[in-house]
C-alpha cells in the first residue's frame, strides 16, 4: 500500500512545471499595493506639512512635537522663536520641523481656556 502512494507521488512530480512568470505574479501584485499603502500617504502628508510650514507667520499659535503650546514671535530659515509665557516673556528657539500643527483661532482659544481652568472647577468631577 505504501508503495502505491509513492508511485502516485512520483507521477504528480513528473507533471509539467509552471511557467517562470507565474512566480513573478505575486511580486508584481505587491508593487502597486506597496505604492498605495505606503508611498502615496507619505507624499500626501509631506505635501500637507510643506503647505502648513509655508503658511506659518508671526503671532500664530502652534503646538510642537513635544506638546508645547506657544506663540510664534520670529521666523528664520530653519528656526522659529516661540513665546511660551506672556507674563515672564519666556522664549524658546526650535527648529521648524518640530512644529506639529498650527492652531486656528477657535482651537487656540479652547486650549487657553482649558489651561486657565483650575482642576477643581472641572464640571466632570463630583464631590463626594
Amino acid at each position: 500500500m505504501l508503495y502505491a502512494f509513492t508511485l502516485f507521488a512520483q507521477e504528480a512530480a513528473k507533471g509539467q512545471d509552471a511557467p517562470w512568470w507565474n512566480m513573478l505574479l505575486p511580486f508584481l501584485m505587491i508593487i502597486p499595493l506597496f505604492y498605495l499603502l505606503i508611498i502615496l500617504p507619505q507624499r500626501r502628508d509631506k505635501r500637507f506639512r510643506e503647505e502648513m510650514m509655508s503658511k506659518l507667520k508671526k503671532n500664530d499659535r502652534v503646538i510642537t512635537n513635544a506638546g508645547i503650546i506657544a506663540t510664534v514671535t520670529n521666523i528664520k530659515e530653519e528656526e522659529v522663536t516661540l513665546r511660551i509665557d506672556d507674563s515672564s516673556n519666556a522664549r524658546l528657539t526650535v527648529l521648524r520641523s518640530t512644529i506639529a500643527r498650527i492652531l486656528t483661532g477657535d482651537q487656540a482659544k479652547d486650549k487657553e481656556a482649558k489651561a486657565e481652568t483650575p482642576a477643581s472647577a472641572s464640571p466632570n468631577i463630583k464631590a463626594s
